[in-house]
């Protein structure tokens, strides 16, 4: 909002400042006044010529700065929206008790003991001291008995998921510690 503000004052000093500038006639040249058949006009027509062209200037400085608005109400709502999907995956991985870059992060670790699968209520006791549930209940695995198996858990679009890289098999879970 600093921007748009320092836009705006930008524009009034740039009008203020043309306040003070000789007109549209005394800026031009006896070369340009005669190329445009202008050197005959009267000093009311002379008056109204710098009138037209004031009006002309300030028109176009009112659409620059109604553009320039829009383009930095833009820009902002663009930071706003960055801003707020990175403090929701800040927040995401905080539940899920992981650091703030989780949504790069694969944890590596094994689950302590045996495991035959998962059932569709299956809490994973983790080896780094994680502890994961299920989050699908109709989701079920079954395998041969593995003890400690090395598992990865990974971020997803819509959660996350454990993965056994052994069996080529994924379940969706959730930290619950």
């Amino acid at each position: 909002m600093k921007t748009i503000g320092a836009v705006m004052l930008f524009l009034a000093a740039a009008a203020l400042a043309r306040a003070d500038e000789p007109g549209f006639w005394q800026k031009l040249t006896p070369e340009e006044r005669r190329a445009a058949g202008l050197e005959q006009l009267t000093p009311e027509q002379q008056r109204a010529l710098d009138a037209l062209a004031a009006r002309y200037a300030a028109d176009a400085t009112t659409q620059t700065a109604a553009q320039t608005r829009e383009a930095v109400r833009e820009e902002v709502r663009t930071e706003v929206r960055r801003e707020v999907a990175a403090e929701q995956k800040t927040k995401a991985a905080a539940r899920a008790g992981l650091p703030a870059d989780a949504d790069r992060t694969v944890i590596r670790t094994r689950i302590t003991g045996k495991t035959n699968g998962w059932t569709g209520q299956t809490v994973f006791h983790l080896a780094n001291g994680q502890v994961w549930a299920q989050t699908d209940s109709k989701d079920s695995f079954w395998m041969p008995t593995a003890e400690n198996p090395e598992v990865e858990l990974r971020p997803g679009s819509f959660g996350w998921k454990l993965f056994l890289p052994e069996r080529n098999a994924w379940v969706r879970v959730r930290r619950v510690q």
